[in-house]
């Protein structure tokens, strides 16, 4: 199709919003009639970038800002479709033109229905929220005092490591039974001895640790496990001691040279 025939082929009536908007292009609303007229067919035009810059005469690059103004604007809808490889872009028109025209009018749009945060009402509301959390939280004090349960500091005693003293400390009576009642293939002192000793090895490591209760339960739990396993070994007769004699290909102890002779 040539240009001159497209030229009389068709007639374009623009909305009032973009032709009294002085915020676009005016060359940018001839952009917008062409696509308004092919979208008539279908109801979506598809025209590509190098189709519309050769109507209008003008480089693609201008043609994109056209689209990018208009769509922003809300005037244009774009929507990307794939058909397999390809890809196909469809225009719409678009009607959030209105809400750009509302703002050329200067128009301040709708405000919902608030209650106005210096009312009596609010403050009413505020002051019964305030006065249920209160409750909630004397409710909440005197449910644990019934049950006899005790705050969150005074259950654990924060255990902390001297290293000036080179010592555990805060570690009370009622900790070590509980250690000795959940660790019992372990001796406690001793175990408390030993990770000194390392923590003196190993003070730079030690340093940036905090929770030193958990580094104790870490510590007694390991060295537990490896004493039943050890216990358990020795009861079905297996140890961990290797046994260096030589032997012979089958497998049996080959007997000493110096046998007999002592």
């Amino acid at each position: 199709m040539q240009i001159e025939t497209l030229y009389l082929s068709f007639d374009c009536v623009l909305p009032s919003a973009i032709f009294f908007n002085q915020h676009i292009e005016p060359s940018a609303i001839r952009c917008y009639a062409i696509v308004r007229n092919l979208t008539k067919l279908e109801g979506f035009c598809f025209a590509s970038n190098e189709y519309l810059s050769k109507i209008l005469q003008v480089d693609i690059s201008t043609i994109k800002r056209w689209i990018r103004s208009l769509s922003k604007q809300g005037y244009l809808k774009i929507i990307t479709e794939k058909i397999g490889i390809n890809r196909r872009r469809l225009i719409y028109l678009a009607d959030g033109f209105k809400k750009s025209f509302r703002r050329l009018k200067n128009e301040p749009p709708k405000a919902q229905f608030r209650t106005p945060p210096s009312s009596k009402m609010s403050h009413i509301k505020e002051e019964e929220t305030k006065e249920e959390e209160k409750k909630e939280k004397e409710n909440a004090k005197a449910y644990s005092s019934d049950k006899g349960e005790t705050p969150k500091s005074e259950l654990r005693s924060q255990i902390s490591f001297s290293f000036e003293k080179m010592r555990f400390e805060n570690i009370e009576l009622k900790d070590i039974e509980s250690w000795k009642e959940l660790y019992p293939s372990v001796d406690i002192d001793k175990e408390l001895k030993l990770m000194t000793e390392w923590i003196r090895c190993n003070e730079r490591k030690a340093r940036s640790k905090k929770h030193w209760r958990k580094f104790i339960n870490l510590w007694l739990a390991k060295n537990n496990e490896r004493e039943i396993n050890r216990e358990a070994a020795k009861s079905r007769g297996f140890s961990n001691e290797i046994d260096r004699r030589p032997r012979d290909k089958d497998g049996n102890i080959k007997q000493s040279q110096y046998a007999g002779m002592f």
